[in-house]
């Protein structure tokens, strides 16, 4: 959650840009720059597999295996769906870019 890319999509993943995004990136990583949707793809997909993170079907395997730690397995699973939902969104915006170029 404090990766500035992933701050910058969060930003401007619910916008709807005409054939570019402009993230708003500190200046150790390139400052203010457009991307286009497949650059959008590939960022989301480099999110998705850099910050890799365990599915639903496990959590709820764990849950059950471990019952007394039950309520953090909620917390996990309900942290898995956050990162779900922005890769999502992030995906999404870089279809829409897609489409508009």
């Amino acid at each position: 959650m404090d990766d500035p890319i992933v701050k910058a999509l969060q930003y401007v993943a619910d916008e709807s840009p005409q054939g570019v995004a402009v993230l708003h990136l500190p200046q150790a990583q390139g400052g203010e720059r457009e991307f286009d949707g497949k650059q959008i793809r590939f960022i989301a997909d480099e999110i998705a597999n850099r910050y890799w993170h365990a599915d639903h079907k496990e959590v709820e395997e764990c849950r059950s295996r471990f019952p007394e730690f039950a309520a953090a397995y909620t917390e996990f699973d309900e942290l898995i769906t956050v990162v779900d939902n922005d890769i999502a969104r992030f995906r999404k915006l870089a279809a829409s870019l897609e489409r508009s170029q």
